[in-house]
């Protein structure tokens, strides 16, 4: 019998194009919400007293160019997946591609533990893959620019990765 995580990680497998997409729209939700920001100061209350605060352009746009690499690095790996996934259900026959598509796309309580085991097999060699070809973590350039010292070069690296300067 196989285990719950197992099958649920199988199952994640049939969705990874609605994941990529629903991630690229991610993209340009952040883009259009960045791009909506008020860049300008404001006064608000702050211990009974009427303060201005300004825009923190330095905070926003790091915090801005990190989720957008964040999510660039998401997409990439579950295209990576998708690619393996798609070769890998592309090899078989079409009654285990029905059987597999049935079981876990849909939830069809059917059992072949002969082909259960081949694809947690197989996926678990994808994600490995995956793993390794990531380097196990999600890398962004924002540990570049945050590590520079000298304000002025910080803000031009930051430019730079906006691909402003």
């Amino acid at each position: 019998m196989a285990k719950k995580v197992d099958e649920d990680l199988v199952s994640t497998y049939f969705y990874l194009q609605k994941r990529i997409d629903r991630a690229t729209r991610r993209i340009g939700e952040y883009e259009h919400e960045f791009n909506n920001k008020n860049f300008y100061t404001c006064t608000q209350m702050r211990h009974e007293e009427m303060t201005t605060v300004a825009f923190k352009l330095e905070k926003e746009v790091i915090s801005h160019v990190v989720a957008i690499e964040t999510a660039e690095q998401h997409i990439k790996t579950l295209q990576f997946k998708l690619k393996h996934f798609d070769r890998f259900m592309n090899g078989l026959s079409s009654s285990d591609k029905e059987y597999y598509i049935s079981r876990y796309k849909y939830d069809y309580e059917a059992l072949n533990d002969r082909l259960d085991k081949l694809i947690f097999e197989e996926v678990g060699e994808i994600e490995e893959a995956a793993a390794y070809h990531n380097g196990g973590l999600v890398k962004t350039n924002y540990q570049l620019i945050e590590l520079e010292s000298n304000p002025e070069n910080h803000f031009k690296a930051m430019m730079d990765q906006l691909g402003v300067m």
